[in-house]
């Protein structure tokens, strides 16, 4: 941005609030004389359009500049020598019996030239403030030109911000309309690598439990790319936020109108590859959705915490990164949990993958029946063949014994539920963290 664009731009962040006073100190300065015209004639035409009282420091404006203002106040000394329309002021000056103006010579230079102390003998400069008169006060019953506009309510600026949100998403693919194409593309991947786990048969057990992970884990770790987003956003936020424009419920509910659905459609596009290509227990598909977009909400809301708390995105990235390969590790489906030591295997119970992934495996194999076990185990071929059972309860009851976290006697409702609540906890805890920071 050029420096009068960027002018503009800060004007803009400061009309955003609708104020009815705009104050300003010397907009005008390191803009060249094209710039510095141009911003001033966008003061003028706002104070025309709008109502708006504007007040404004500038130093050495030219002739053209100085005639937009419609009222001047020249300090000479820290007095007032002159307060008033700016189309009389040379007319006043002239009148205390001050030269007239060089041929080519700029208003706003007589009048410097006139009242500045380090040049000037401080006789004339006092002759001409003790000649100026102040005008007469206004009636205190006169409408104020102070009034603040009225504040926009909770439910409009929750409105404004969603707006908002929907449009930096439907611009920028990296928050939510990429990763949904990456999810499609990239569990279509996954799904024609475990292809053979179409088929229900004895050997593609555990590949389809590792399928629906993978299905979830990788699309999981997309969130990482967006905490940069994030982290600008926040910022914008919160200077929003110091400037009384927004309230931290409004932006709150706003990231939830926008994040909630957007993980409920990732899951969607997570799944349609795998349902597509592997097929899945549609009779549970409802859970499966559900298992899986409560995963992608919490990634979320670590992303933005992360956001919160990084004093750089980059920082945030990277603890993301490492936060997500160990809740990896501990989804239950790389390393059996019960192998893990004591002093870490809490980490499962508080990961929402391990109740995501358990879940969906649980919803997945409900009265589900694999080829080439028989009835007691007669189909099975010679060890080391895996034979875990005819029923999906049988199957994941066999599998225990490989991975302990799963299990028929596990109720994948529970799981979604105790999912739900670390996905809350995550919420509560960027909430509390934007708190502290404000």
């Amino acid at each position: 941005l050029s420096g009068g664009q960027k002018k503009r731009l800060c004007v803009a962040e400061a009309l955003m609030k609708r104020p009815r006073v705009l104050l300003l100190d010397e907009p005008t300065s390191r803009l060249d004389s094209s710039s510095a015209l141009e911003v001033v004639r966008l003061f003028s035409s706002l104070t025309q359009t709008s109502g708006m009282l504007l007040l404004c420091t500038i130093h050495q404006p030219s002739h053209r500049i100085f005639r937009l203002f419609e009222d001047v106040l020249i300090l000479a000394g820290g007095r007032v020598a002159y307060n008033g329309p700016s189309k009389d002021v040379q007319a006043h000056m002239q009148a205390l019996g001050a030269p007239p103006l060089d041929e080519g010579q700029a208003i706003a230079e007589y009048v410097l030239e006139l009242t500045n102390p380090d040049f000037v003998e401080r006789e004339l400069i006092d002759q001409i403030v003790e000649a100026w008169t102040p005008p007469e006060q206004v009636s205190p019953d006169a409408p104020s030109a102070t009034e603040c506009a009225p504040r926009r309510s909770a439910l409009a600026q929750t409105a404004v911000l969603s707006r908002r949100l929907a449009l930096i998403t439907l611009r920028d693919p990296t928050l939510y309309t990429g990763r949904w194409l990456f999810a499609l593309a990239g569990n279509m991947f996954f799904s024609i690598v475990y292809i053979g786990a179409r088929d229900r048969a004895q050997d593609q057990v555990l590949p389809r439990i590792w399928l629906f992970a993978w299905a979830m884990g990788g699309v999981a770790f997309l969130s990482v790319i967006v905490i940069a987003v994030y982290f600008s956003e926040f910022h914008i936020w919160q200077k929003e936020r110091h400037n009384d424009m927004y309230r931290s419920p409004a932006y709150l509910a706003s990231k939830l109108l926008v994040t909630v659905p957007g993980a409920f459609v990732m899951s969607f596009c997570a799944l349609v590859p795998v349902a597509a290509l592997v097929g899945m227990n549609w009779s549970r598909a409802p859970g499966i959705w559900l298992a899986n977009a409560l995963v992608f909400l919490w990634s979320e809301f670590l992303a933005e915490l992360l956001a919160v708390v990084a004093p750089h995105y980059l920082l945030g990235m990277a603890a993301y990164i490492l936060i997500n390969f160990v809740t990896l590790l501990l989804a239950g489906y790389v390393v059996s949990i019960g192998s893990v030591t004591v002093a870490l295997r809490w980490l499962a119970y508080v990961n929402p993958w391990f109740y995501g992934i358990r879940a969906t495996v649980s919803f997945d194999f409900d009265g589900a029946v694999f080829d080439g076990f028989g009835v007691q185990g007669e189909l099975c071929g010679p060890t080391p063949e895996p034979c875990f059972g005819s029923s999906g309860e049988e199957a994941l009851d066999s599998v225990s014994n490989l991975l302990s976290s799963f299990g028929s006697n596990h109720d994948p409702w529970l799981d979604v539920a105790l999912c739900f609540d670390i996905v809350l906890v995550r919420k509560l805890a960027q909430v509390a963290c934007i708190w502290a920071k404000l």
